[in-house]
């Protein structure tokens, strides 16, 4: 049960940061363009490699911090960045036929799906 506790708190971190953020982005920017979305899906992906660096390759935060981090944090903040990085370990591995599959097919089936939930929206 503690486990969930630390998740949702760190969950609800993400969800809050991902919120004033994209405010604040608003405010700077404007809204003529989602720099508030873009601002998060990069800071998200850079956040996420280097918490998952620390862990592996440091080992300056434990597999707690990390398990909140990413998962409950990060998941509320942007799943762009586990995408992202999922993509990135790929191409790491030496893998980068999977990792060109992975990038064009989910923004193909994404972009495609988009497409068909705002026609079905219209439909209704």
């Amino acid at each position: 049960m503690q486990n969930l506790l630390w998740l949702s708190l760190a969950g609800v971190l993400g969800t809050l940061s991902r919120y004033g953020l994209g405010e604040a982005a608003a405010r700077w920017w404007g809204t003529s363009f989602p720099w508030g979305t873009w601002l998060i899906n990069c800071s998200g992906c850079f956040l996420f490699a280097l918490i998952w660096g620390l862990a592996e390759r440091r080992q300056w935060v434990g597999p707690e911090f990390r398990f909140y981090a990413l998962t409950g944090f990060m998941g509320a903040y942007t799943t762009y960045s586990t995408y992202m990085f999922e993509i990135g370990r790929l191409v790491d591995q030496g893998r980068l036929a999977r990792a060109a599959a992975d990038f064009a097919g989910q923004n193909a089936l994404a972009f495609v799906l988009v497409l068909a939930g705002l026609a079905l929206a219209r439909a209704l």
